[in-house]
């Protein structure tokens, strides 16, 4: 995932070509507001899942946090408008708690707890395009907000089962989950130039349009091997209603391509 990454950047920066014009320069720095810029960006994401499968009687959930990290370019559109794509590594999912014995989901017979839970792991390459803009200001910290659309990739579906008792404890691979899911970001944050580097802060929510499970099959259902689980409803064969959620901070370094001409100073 790093090296997808790591290569992400180097064609960018390979590819990139001349900058817009510059219009204007951060004050006291060499870098334009109108350059393209390219950066990498870490931080930690909480979420949790709702839908018709997590407001059931008896079912409550909360958030999990996961690392994220990746990689971004900004190309201006005009002065201060810019769009973002990105790619990065993202955790999801949420922590499921059965709070009555009586519960009988996916056929497990809660024996050893009054209290079984589930967390549900499912591990993403998020690609989200967003479209930037920086509201102008006079100093050196430059706020921005951004909104678009995201489509993120499944790599793995995990839960993890307790409280259930055997053969229902443990780490098993969830099948039923879609490998792509479609959603939108909306998010704020604020950069500060150091030396010809800008350094930010960001914010964003972060919710999916769609259903993270798929229906199933009677025969996928018979396929299924020890280590393996589907997620679904009410019916049998249809899929746990549950769409991904939450919110990120991350902190990112940002740099530009191009310097700002002496006589835009």
């Amino acid at each position: 995932m790093i090296r997808i990454i790591t290569l992400t950047m180097v064609l960018v920066t390979a590819t990139a070509g001349p900058t817009f014009a510059q219009g204007c320069v951060v004050p006291g720095t060499n870098i334009s507001c109108m350059n393209a810029s390219y950066g990498i960006t870490v931080g930690f994401g909480f979420y949790n899942m709702s839908g018709d499968g997590t407001s059931q009687q008896g079912v409550s959930t909360s958030s999990q946090s996961g690392l994220i990290i990746g990689g971004f370019f900004e190309y201006p559109l005009g002065t201060n408008l810019f769009v973002q794509p990105e790619m990065k590594y993202i955790r999801k999912g949420m922590d499921k708690t059965h709070t009555y014995d009586d519960y009988v989901p996916l056929g497990k017979i809660a024996a050893a707890s009054d209290e079984p839970s589930d967390k549900v792991k499912l591990s993403y390459i998020q690609m989200p395009v967003l479209f930037k803009y920086v509201i102008p200001t006079k100093g050196k910290i430059k706020p921005s907000v951004v909104l678009g659309p995201s489509l993120a990739y499944n790599l793995s579906a995990k839960d993890e089962a307790s409280g259930w008792g055997a053969p229902w404890d443990g780490e098993f691979d969830i099948k039923n989950v879609k490998k792509f899911d479609f959603g939108g970001v909306i998010g704020a944050g604020v950069a500060y130039p150091i030396g010809n580097l800008m350094f930010g802060i960001d914010v964003r929510y972060d919710k999916s349009f769609s259903n993270a499970f798929d229906d199933v099959t009677q025969e996928e259902i018979d396929d299924l091997k020890a280590d393996e689980v589907v997620w679904t409803g009410d019916q049998p064969l249809e899929a746990f209603d549950a769409k991904n959620g939450g919110f990120s901070i991350s902190a990112s370094v940002i740099l530009p391509i191009g310097a700002a001409k002496p006589e835009d100073k």
